[in-house]
């Protein structure tokens, strides 16, 4: 990738292939002298200002002209993480914190940047090796503890633990309910689950709560349980309804009613469950919000404003189920239950560039105009593959978590509390396509 590759896109009017290239330039410019950076921030401002507007080319353009500027570095790197491009923001914030190690704010933003990249072992090393541990106090060590426990270090979180719990202040209380959850969880599952950096579903469960059901086959090179790109198939979507309700009956939550979220995809799957299980479906939140019944929406990260904002917190005898949600973009809250991670998706109803296979020409498949109750049909009645000893070890897991009591509990057995955050990353390492 070079800046020609950069400059061709913006000519194309490209803006974000444009940014994919910056971002993976970001280290190299950064380290290549004063030009170099120069040549990196100009092109940055130019294609941010085409994705989100003057305001924001306006903020790199200060950032030019004064690089040495930490504070401008540090302003610049939250409105990149803001607006989901944190590996760029690690390298402006990397910069700003090396101009002035003693500035928390730059140091909090780093770490922040680091976290929504999913590189929880370097926002631990860059804790460990700041100057004046004083700053953040208490809140510091949480934090670092927090973000231990988030690259598979359960002793270095186990570790912090006891000052956290003495503290009196609200936050470091907080954060230690939290990392205490977290370990509470490892422990119920250390019997049935290695938690190793291959145990993709032990971690999930370690540090959302949530349970996974479905991991990408072992011939997906590098990727350990999740995916890369995603062409659903109505099997797979029927695959992960029938996987849902065997986990909820291990978790004795029965499901006597569906409650579906008005986006077509959600829509379409919420049907098909309620035709699988045999049991009523309504439209959700529309009318009672606190309904009990099982949440069934398609991705985590499309769900409309309205429904973002009902799942936001638990509620008695509501169980949210997603399909799909992003691992490297961090979803607005944890599912109870989700099907699969992947980077991105297409739905077995989306529209679609393919090659004809009669004539070996490329074709554009259109979207699946059929209604509701067709689509949800074919779901509802695809063939099903053969159960297989990966489902006996989610049953297995969802049996252990079971014994996880109070606020640490899985997901899918609370009834009051807000929905815990997403992670982006884990101790398991997976390759990134971006």
């Amino acid at each position: 990738m070079t800046v020609a590759d950069v400059r061709a896109a913006l000519a194309l009017a490209r803006p974000h292939h444009a940014l994919v290239t910056l971002r993976r330039m970001a280290d190299a410019a950064e380290q290549g002298g004063s030009e170099t950076l120069a040549e990196w921030l100009e092109l940055l401002e130019r294609a941010v200002g085409a994705l989100a507007g003057p305001t924001f080319a306006a903020a790199v353009r200060s950032v030019r002209q004064a690089p040495d500027d930490a504070a401008a570095l540090e302003r610049l790197g939250r409105r990149l993480i803001s607006e989901g491009w944190p590996q760029i923001a690690v390298t402006l914030l990397g910069r700003a914190h090396r101009i002035d190690p003693l500035d928390p704010r730059v140091l909090a933003a780093l770490v922040s940047a680091l976290a929504a990249d999913g590189q929880h072992a370097r926002a631990c090393a860059v804790l460990r090796d700041a100057p004046a541990p004083g700053v953040w106090g208490l809140g510091r060590r949480g934090v670092l503890a927090r973000h231990a426990l988030l690259s598979g270090d359960l002793d270095a979180a186990r570790h912090c633990m006891p000052s956290l719990l003495a503290s009196t202040d609200p936050a470091h209380q907080e954060l230690a309910l939290e990392i205490g959850g977290m370990l509470a969880r490892a422990d119920a599952v250390a019997r049935v689950s290695p938690l190793d950096d291959h145990d993709l579903r032990g971690w999930h469960f370690v540090v959302t709560g949530g349970l996974l059901l479905h991991r990408s086959p072992d011939d997906e090179p590098g990727m350990n349980g999740r995916y890369a790109f995603v062409h659903d198939r109505s099997a797979d979507c029927l695959e992960g309804l029938c996987r849902a309700a065997a986990v909820l009956a291990a978790l004795h939550r029965p499901v006597d009613r569906i409650l579906a979220p008005a986006d077509r995809a959600s829509a379409i799957l919420a049907r098909a469950a309620a035709l699988r299980l045999d049991c009523p479906v309504v439209d959700w939140p529309a009318g009672d919000i606190a309904a009990p019944g099982l949440i069934v929406a398609y991705s985590a990260d499309e769900l409309a404003s309205d429904a973002r904002r009902a799942v936001h917190d638990h509620r008695p005898g509501q169980v949210l189920h997603c399909h799909a949600a992003s691992w490297t973009r961090e979803p607005p809250f944890a599912p109870d239950l989700v099907t699969r991670l992947h980077q991105y998706y297409r739905a077995p109803w989306d529209g679609h560039s393919g090659v004809d296979p009669h004539t070996g020409e490329p074709v554009h498949v259109p979207p699946d105009a059929a209604d509701l109750a067709t689509l949800a049909a074919r779901i509802a009645e695809a063939p099903r593959d053969p159960p297989d000893a990966d489902l006996d070890a989610l049953l297995a897991l969802a049996d252990a978590a079971r014994a996880v009591a109070a606020d640490a509990a899985a997901g899918a057995l609370r009834d009051r509390g807000t929905r815990r955050r997403a992670w982006c990353g884990s101790p398991v390492p997976s390759q990134r396509f971006e």
